[in-house]
């Protein structure tokens, strides 16, 4: 069997082969940034950071951190459908940092967005492109892919493996990676800098035990005012969970896909 393997898999595979894989495996998705004084008075809002709530919060002293229409998502074959608002709230009384800031989606078929932010900062879509990062690269990539793990000696679960993430091709993939993803380009002096990415692929904000988090669907990340980073997601049952990370670990309350925090790759 190796020996029929190793003519299959012969010759070496060029970082371009492994771009092109990515390009073909690119999903849509939507940038969510601050509106300008123009586009807050057109309405046809995608989103709202801060403000009063529009889904009604889970109970006392839970502070609004952002609500999203699901209008685009629906559309796009994810489960949702209204409108999705995040919630935090803070536990002084609890003796371990990590664990006094919880977080909670709620979501509400029937209620949409408002036409005005009546507080918080509108937020605006754009239509953007989702580049796998190495994770779904390893994942769902071709041939070449397939070639090129193979050459390394690793599954195509093997993308926490140092000889993936730390190779000449898989380095220069990441490199390519981050150019595409907000999480990595976007500038802080930027008034309207991406506040939210909505739908696509998960994103490599750490090396995740499970990147296809045992079936969950990605709905949205936060990157206004992080850290912490805030992924949103739908189990298969359709509840929604969030997840919050920061450079040191992840911070959720549980930590339910834990992972080597790996911002920048380091």
């Amino acid at each position: 069997m190796d020996a029929i393997m190793s003519r299959v898999y012969s010759g070496p595979i060029s970082v371009e082969q492994l771009l092109l894989e990515g390009a073909r495996l690119v999903r849509p998705c939507l940038w969510l940034r601050p509106a300008t004084e123009a586009e807050s008075q057109s309405g046809g809002l995608a989103g709202i950071w801060g403000g009063p709530p529009v889904v009604p919060p889970p109970g006392a002293d839970w502070q609004h951190v952002v609500s999203v229409d699901c209008a685009w998502l629906q559309e796009n074959g994810y489960h949702v459908e209204g409108c999705i608002s995040l919630y935090r709230h803070a536990e002084a009384s609890s003796p371990d940092p990590s664990l006094r800031t919880r977080w909670v989606a709620r979501c509400a078929p029937d209620l949409t967005l408002p036409t005005a932010s009546q507080g918080g900062v509108p937020l605006v879509a754009q239509l953007a492109s989702s580049f796998p990062p190495l994770e779904a690269l390893c994942l769902y990539g071709g041939r070449a892919v397939r070639q090129w793990l193979y050459t390394l000696g690793v599954s195509r679960h093997g993308y926490r493996d140092p000889r993936v993430y730390a190779s000449e091709a898989g380095d220069a993939y990441i490199s390519e990676y981050m150019k595409h993803s907000p999480l990595y380009i976007n500038c802080d002096d930027d008034p309207q800098r991406v506040a939210v990415i909505v739908g696509g692929w998960w994103h490599s904000v750490y090396l995740q035990w499970d990147y296809e988090h045992g079936g969950d669907t990605f709905l949205m990340l936060t990157l206004r005012d992080a850290e912490p980073w805030l992924e949103v997601w739908q189990d298969s049952a359709g509840a929604l969970h969030v997840e919050a990370v920061t450079r040191r670990s992840s911070a959720s309350y549980p930590n339910r896909h834990a992972g080597r925090f790996v911002l920048y790759y380091g």
